[in-house]
């Protein structure tokens, strides 16, 4: 901090309008990026700072749903440019397992925090160049986070598309809480296109192996949702029970945007 503070005296580095944050005078910064490209270990550099960005978006992904979420969405804000510039890199120097990870665990911040679009597109990009080197099999998340986010922009059939490799892979290698995450969303789909038998089908496996992997996020998540399947199908008894016990787990793990997704359930199906 203290040479920081030197740095900031002589106007070498700015605090931002937010304060707390840091950037280089824009000409610095391409005297920075002119001399680290003639640098016998700016790939290096590059590759450090690739890897730290991926942690990041792992870590900030773990908490998703939790009450952390939101802090950790904030910090990945902060950092939209350098995981373009993360993402770009990855293709131009065909680093996809690196991309790959990154996308999967972005995909969620760019659903909930408006880049949708942009995180499909850049996915897609990803999936596409990556495709014949081996990379996707061993990071297969891409495909079913690429699935989810292309579905959600209205390509279903594409999104389908998707996931249906995404579950293969993860039968094939006995990934059972793969396939509960992959025929939630299959599920989901069924509800929005109210083919309520496949949706309950897809839910019914779905929680199954969710419980028996001890996923108590993807069972409070399922239950709510399976509760909506029941109530549309007239089984209120079930409805009700499901609904209320997606109440009490996520209580139980204080797990706080589900709570809130549960009591909004709950309301609307007593409407």
């Amino acid at each position: 901090m203290i040479i920081l503070a030197h740095l900031v005296d002589k106007s070498l580095v700015e605090v931002t309008a937010s304060g707390g944050r840091y950037r280089l005078l824009e000409t610095i910064r391409e005297f920075a990026l002119e001399r680290l490209s003639i640098d016998d270990d700016a790939q290096a550099v590059l590759s450090r700072r690739d890897r730290y960005f991926v942690e990041l978006a792992e870590r900030a992904r773990s908490a998703f749903g939790t009450s952390a979420n939101g802090k950790w969405f904030d910090r990945l804000q902060h950092e939209v440019d350098n995981l373009r510039a993360v993402m770009s890199r990855a293709i131009a120097e065909h680093e996809y397992g690196t991309g790959l990870r990154l996308g999967a665990a972005l995909s969620m911040f760019w659903w909930f925090r408006g880049y949708l679009g942009e995180g499909q597109r850049r996915l897609a990009e990803l999936v596409g160049a990556a495709e014949g080197s081996g990379e996707i099999e061993r990071f297969p998340a891409a495909l079913r986070e690429l699935g989810i986010l292309t579905g959600e922009v209205s390509d279903v059939a594409a999104g389908r598309a998707y996931l249906d490799r995404y579950l293969a892979h993860a039968r094939t290698s006995d990934d059972k809480a793969g396939v509960a995450a992959a025929l939630f969303y299959f599920g989901m789909w069924a509800t929005y296109e109210e083919d309520l038998g496949a949706a309950r089908r897809c839910f019914e496996e779905s929680l199954e192996l969710a419980r028996g992997c001890g996923d108590w996020l993807a069972v409070t998540v399922g239950l709510m949702h399976f509760a909506l399947v029941a109530h549309f199908e007239g089984d209120h008894a079930m409805a009700n029970s499901l609904v209320d016990e997606g109440v009490a787990r996520a209580r139980d793990e204080r797990v706080d945007m589900q709570l809130a997704v549960g009591l909004v359930i709950r309301r609307r199906m007593l409407i």
